[in-house]
C-alpha cells in the first residue's frame, strides 16, 4: 500500500493542465470518497462548502448496460463539508449535466486511469492507484490529529474499517513519536 502525503499531491496536481482532471483529482484526494461516488456526481449535489454523497457509479452490471447508479457502497446520504481547497477548485471548474464530470456519460475508468498516470509520469511522483488517494486522505486526517470518528464520517465509512484498511502511519509521524522517548 502507498500513499501520498499532502506534499506529493501538490507536486502532482501543480502539473495537471485539465481542468476537469483537476478537479477530479482534487476532489479525489481532499474528500476521501471513492471514484464511484466522484463519477455519479451531479451539478446539483455541489454546494458552496459542501458536497452532497448519496449515489455511486458502478461498471459492474447485469442488465448489460455499461454502467448504472447506485446507492453509495455504504448505503448512506451525506452532505459532507470540504476544505477551501476543494471549494476554490469547483468554483474554477465549472461541471456538466447531468454527469459532473462527463457530461452526458461519466467519464470513462481507463480514460481517468490513463490521465492519472500520465500526470503521475509529468510530476515524477511514485505511481500509487487512484484508490489509495483515499488511503492518502485518511492517512492524512490521522496525521493532522483528527478523531478516527470524524475521518469515518467523512468518508463514509465504519471507525473499525478506518483502522483496519485506510489508517497509514506517516514515516514523520513515526520518528516523532520516537524521539520522545
Amino acid at each position: 500500500m502507498q500513499i501520498w502525503t499532502q506534499t506529493d499531491f501538490e507536486k502532482f496536481i501543480n502539473v495537471v493542465d485539465n481542468p476537469m482532471y483537476h478537479a477530479f483529482f482534487t476532489l479525489l484526494f481532499y474528500t476521501g470518497r471513492r471514484k464511484g461516488e466522484i463519477f455519479a456526481l451531479s451539478p446539483d449535489d455541489i454546494k458552496t462548502d459542501s458536497i452532497t454523497f448519496d449515489k455511486s457509479l458502478t461498471r459492474k452490471t447485469f442488465n448489460g448496460a455499461s454502467f448504472e447508479i447506485t446507492s453509495t457502497k455504504a448505503d448512506k446520504s451525506q452532505n459532507i463539508p470540504v476544505c477551501k481547497k476543494v471549494v476554490n477548485e469547483l468554483k474554477n471548474y465549472s461541471g456538466s449535466k447531468p454527469y459532473f464530470f462527463g457530461g452526458e456519460k461519466p467519464l470513462a475508468d481507463n480514460t481517468l486511469r490513463r490521465a492519472f498516470r500520465f500526470y503521475c509520469d509529468k510530476a515524477g511522483v511514485s505511481p500509487i492507484r487512484i484508490h489509495d488517494l483515499r488511503h492518502s486522505f485518511v492517512s492524512m486526517l490521522i496525521h493532522l490529529g483528527a478523531n478516527l470518528m470524524v475521518v469515518a464520517d467523512l468518508i463514509g465509512d465504519t471507525v473499525e474499517q478506518v483502522t483496519k484498511t485506510y489508517g497509514h502511519l506517516y514515516e514523520s509521524d513515526k520518528k516523532v513519536i520516537i524521539s520522545l522517548i
